[in-house]
C-alpha cells in the first residue's frame, strides 16, 4: 500500500510565494480599475450638465452665465445663482445629476461652512462654474479655444493627486468632458 503522499514545507512556500506575487501584480490592477470606474461615474453626470448647458446657450444665444462657485460661502461671493438653480429649469429637479459619487470635502474653504462630508451635501453640487470664462467673454462664441477653456469641473481632484491626468474631471466649452491637463487652458488663446 502506498502512503498519502504530503507536500513538503518547500513546496508549500513556493506554493504561498506564488500566490503573494499573483497578489501583488493583481491588487494595483484592481486599484487602477476602481479608480477608472470612479473617474467614469463622476464624468458621466457631467455629461448630463453638458446637455442641460447645451439646451440653455441655445435658448439665450450662446450667452455666457454668471454663477456662484460657492453659494455656502457667508457672506456670499456675489448675489449670482449657484449652477445648479440657474439650470434647474432645465434638469427639472433631478439634482443627483450634480453629484460624483467620489466627491469628499478634503481641503475646507475658508468661511465655508463646517460638518459636511462632501460637496454636494454642502453645494448642491459636486462641480462648480469657472468664473474667470465670464469675466473674459459674454458669449460662448467668443471664446478662442472652446476645446481648451473649462466651464465646469470638480471641487477637489477627487480622483488622484492634484495635476495629475485623471484626477479632475472637468466640462469643456466645446461641451467635452475630459480629465486630462495636458491641453488644459483656463481661458482660449
Amino acid at each position: 500500500m502506498h502512503k498519502p503522499r504530503a507536500f513538503t514545507l518547500i513546496e508549500l512556500l513556493v506554493v504561498i510565494a506564488i500566490i503573494a506575487v499573483l497578489l501583488a501584480l493583481l491588487i494595483p490592477a484592481v486599484a487602477r480599475a476602481r479608480a477608472g470606474a470612479a473617474r467614469t461615474a463622476c464624468a458621466a453626470p457631467l455629461h448630463d450638465v453638458a446637455k442641460t448647458l447645451q439646451i440653455y446657450f441655445g435658448e439665450n444665444r450662446n450667452t455666457l452665465p454668471k454663477l456662484n462657485v460657492m453659494p455656502s460661502l457667508r457672506p456670499p461671493l456675489n448675489s449670482y445663482p449657484s449652477l445648479v438653480q440657474f439650470l434647474a429649469p432645465y434638469h427639472h429637479g433631478a439634482t443627483r445629476v450634480f453629484q460624483c459619487p467620489a466627491d469628499r470635502i478634503t481641503q475646507p474653504a475658508p468661511g465655508a461652512p463646517t460638518g459636511f462630508d462632501t460637496y454636494f451635501d454642502r453645494e448642491q453640487s459636486s462641480y462648480y462654474w469657472n468664473e474667470e470664462v465670464s469675466i473674459y467673454a459674454s458669449r460662448i462664441t467668443e471664446l478662442k479655444n472652446t476645446a481648451a477653456v473649462r466651464l465646469v469641473q470638480e471641487y477637489e481632484p477627487f480622483h488622484g493627486h492634484a495635476g495629475s491626468d485623471g484626477a479632475t474631471n472637468r466640462l469643456y466649452a466645446d461641451l467635452h468632458v475630459d480629465g486630462d491637463v495636458q491641453s488644459e487652458l483656463v481661458i482660449g488663446g
